[in-house]
């Protein structure tokens, strides 16, 4: 039977988190801030269906919007500075289809 010894971990040491990474008030988190806009105010991209063909209400999206009405949206909508969808259009139509007046966004 052999016993085993302390040593010391090798490799880098891990880096301690500081307040200000943890703090809604960093602004290094700027870019992630959200807000609430008009949902009227939001344009689907017309590349869209060109890529993913149109969007379908199948049993899906009826589980996208289920989700939506209990949880409300879990990711924000991702929206170009001139207001097209970049990253949601499933969500958009969800969120459209139980009459949301706002939808959250994150500016890209």
């Amino acid at each position: 039977m052999s016993t085993a010894t302390a040593t010391k971990p090798r490799g880098r040491k891990k880096k301690q988190r500081t307040e200000a990474a943890t703090t809604a008030n960093d602004p290094r988190l700027d870019r992630y801030k959200t807000q609430f806009v008009p949902i009227d105010s939001i344009k689907p991209s017309p590349e869209n269906d060109d890529l993913y063909g149109e969007i379908k209400h199948d049993s899906a999206m009826e589980i996208l919007i289920g989700s939506i009405q209990k949880n409300g949206l879990e990711q924000p909508l991702l929206i170009t500075q001139d207001d097209y969808v970049l990253s949601g259009h499933r969500r958009l139509y969800a969120s459209k289809h139980l009459k949301e007046e706002l939808a959250e966004q994150m500016d890209i």
